[in-house]
């Protein structure tokens, strides 16, 4: 067989997902594994508000049915990739803003996405930096005739079925629109492994994909998990933004934060 070759889904992703989830909160060898400053998710530090309640508000009465106050409860998250407590909300807000941009992009085209795994020759990987692999991966890309795609960085592989330890073996995860250039053709021409995962087929295929690849995807300050290439990159594909402060459902006007004091059979 050659090095290079399709393959159907070896993983069920919502189970893999939550085991992921599990080791990055228990396995004391995820904190410990690094690759130029790409560390596993969930290895920081949280912050004193991080899951913490916080309430919203609304005063503005004369506008709310029978004059009365409105107020939404919900645990306060810093949404960032290395909290231990919020990177499920990481992974949670980067998984829907994906998923709406493909989403908003397969509107009036026929195909789907497709799950591929880019890996360059292990023997010559661990002489790369993170910016020799990403000018590597260009040229590989244009081998194989792949243009529009979204990528997470993955420098870490597991030894042992439960993932609790990593070791260094860095390869792109990739989530493609359009034809791919043959396999073996692939290989003989940049000695990079490609893995065809399978089709996408529907919204929630492509928010599972990608929450299962976050979950252990490579984070590091400054730079971006997910890149969007070709036709969905931000240049060439517009969506709408998520709005970050909270309206009130009545009135319309910005939610403020509310002081609520809940007596013990009250609390949200």
């Amino acid at each position: 067989m050659y090095p290079a070759y399709s393959q159907t889904i070896l993983e069920e992703p919502q189970t893999s997902y939550q085991n992921y989830v599990q080791q990055a909160k228990e396995s004391p060898h995820w904190k410990q594994v690094e690759f130029d400053g790409f560390t596993l998710p969930a290895q920081g530090l949280s912050k004193s508000y991080c899951n913490k309640w916080i309430s919203y508000g609304c005063d503005n009465i004369k506008q709310h049915p029978r004059n009365q106050h409105y107020a939404e409860h919900t645990l306060k998250t810093c949404k960032v990739s290395s909290c231990p407590l919020c990177f499920e909300s990481w992974i949670g807000r980067q998984g829907n803003r994906s998923t709406k941009r493909l989403s908003k992009f397969l509107e009036k085209r026929r195909f789907n996405f497709r799950h591929i795994v880019l890996s360059p020759p292990p023997d010559q990987v661990v002489n790369h930096t993170y910016a020799g692999l990403k000018t590597w991966l260009q040229t590989a890309l244009k081998v194989a005739n792949i243009q529009t795609a979204m990528v997470i960085f993955h420098p870490f592989r597991f030894q042992d079925k439960k993932k609790s330890m990593p070791y260094v073996s860095p390869h792109f995860h990739l989530l493609v629109y359009g034809h791919v250039t043959n396999t073996t053709e692939f290989y003989n021409k940049t000695k990079w492994n490609i893995k065809n995962l399978g089709d996408l087929k529907t919204d929630k295929d492509i928010f599972t994909c990608t929450r299962y690849l976050l979950s252990h995807a490579g984070v590091k300050k400054g730079t971006h998990t997910v890149r969007y290439l070709g036709d969905i990159s931000y240049r060439k594909l517009k969506v709408e933004k998520e709005g970050l402060i909270p309206h009130c459902p009545y009135c319309f006007l910005p939610l403020k934060i509310f002081s609520i004091n809940f007596d013990s059979k009250h609390e949200p």
